[in-house]
């Protein structure tokens, strides 16, 4: 139940990520792909619009080696450089990496005649890249960034207890150098997991009440809290927060929460720290988002409420920072159907040069 609700909900955050969507290939002129420059010997693939790149071709050209196997009814790659071992069980749709494990979706990778590809989002925040399309050519061009001197561990906790399954995996900084900042981020971080588990355990007791009283359902409840590392450069932090509850029912909620933090003073910041002052930037973004879901919407690829329907992201908008724009999201029921999951919207840094203070300056160079 949870594998498949997750999956579907990762799989609309990546498709969408980048403004496109999925589905049938277009195969007529599938678009050169250069990494730092160096043109690489495969092509990328297009999937009415969404960028699938060869991930064999790309990860070599970074340095790493790649290999494959089947095992017990499952596709495994594993890719590896150094210390550093990422593994992606393609027939789960898993990606694993340092005892962390997320799901990608179905079609976070995707195979064309036996060769594997990675979605461009999950790519680039899972190797640390920075995407662009030339508006003339087309082709995807693939820089490495730096990343901040800090790592991010996972701390695990899991219990199968009565009708309840809980698993947490909790993001927790380190190498940060200074103790009380890292000490701060990591206990708030701590605390949206225990609200989570806490969040499990109430619905467990419901539905026990509720079984007792002859009115309850056969099924078990679930909690899944999970998180994806967004952004991790030029002293800023941005995270998503996954919490997953099924409390048995038609099927389960994902509640997504987005943390941007500054390294140098522990401050959570809002998508207003960012803006010059006067610039309007909403106006902009609420026409921007505006303009995709209608093209989502004219493509069948999304329904939007025919009531309460998308204006303005407000004055304290959910998002987080990726490494190509600012990514802004709307929850389940939010504007659509449950089915639609959560929306994302990416909007790119250079298309927001003129709106940014200039002490940002570094998200579109």
């Amino acid at each position: 139940m949870i594998k498949k609700i997750l999956a579907a909900a990762v799989l609309i955050c990546l498709i969408f990520s980048l403004g496109i969507n999925c589905g049938a290939a277009d195969l007529n002129s599938p678009p050169a792909v250069l990494v730092d420059g160096v043109l690489i010997g495969e092509s990328a693939r297009i999937v009415e619009g969404a960028v699938y790149l060869p991930l064999r071709a790309v990860c070599e050209t970074l340095g790493y080696t790649v290999s494959w196997r089947g095992t017990g009814g499952s596709s495994v790659v594993t890719i590896k450089k150094d210390k550093r071992e990422i593994t992606l069980n393609l027939t789960a749709g898993e990606i694993s990496e340092d005892g962390h494990t997320s799901y990608m979706a179905g079609n976070g990778c995707l195979t064309f005649e036996s060769r594997t590809y990675m979605e461009a989002g999950l790519l680039s925040e899972s190797f640390g890249l920075k995407t662009q399309r030339n508006s003339e050519t087309g082709a995807v061009m693939l820089s490495k960034i730096d990343q901040n001197p800090v790592s991010v561990a996972t701390m695990k906790v899991a219990s199968d207890i009565d009708n309840l399954s809980i698993t947490l995996q909790i993001p927790q900084i380190s190498g940060l150098g200074n103790s009380e900042i890292e000490g701060s981020i990591n206990s708030l971080l701590r605390g949206e997991a225990l609200y989570a588990e806490n969040q499990g355990l109430l619905n467990a007791y419901e539905l026990k009440k509720a079984g007792e009283a002859g009115t309850g359902s056969p099924n078990r409840c679930e909690t899944w809290f999970d998180y994806r590392v967004k952004y991790n450069r030029n002293g800023l932090l941005s995270l998503i927060l996954t919490n997953y509850q099924y409390s048995g029912g038609a099927h389960g909620s994902t509640v997504q929460t987005a943390y941007t933090f500054d390294l140098k003073t522990g401050k959570t910041l809002e998508l207003q720290d960012f803006m010059k002052s006067g610039s309007n930037f909403t106006s902009y973004m609420d026409s921007a988002v505006r303009a995709e879901i209608d093209k989502r919407v004219a493509s069948g690829s999304l329904v939007e409420f025919g009531e309460g329907k998308f204006r303005t992201i407000g004055d304290y908008p959910d998002f987080y920072l990726s490494n190509d724009g600012v990514v802004v999201y709307f929850q389940q029921y939010e504007y659509f159907p449950y089915a639609a999951g959560i929306q994302e919207f990416l909007i790119r840094y250079e298309d927001l040069k003129e709106l940014l203070l200039p002490g940002y300056g570094f998200l579109y160079k």
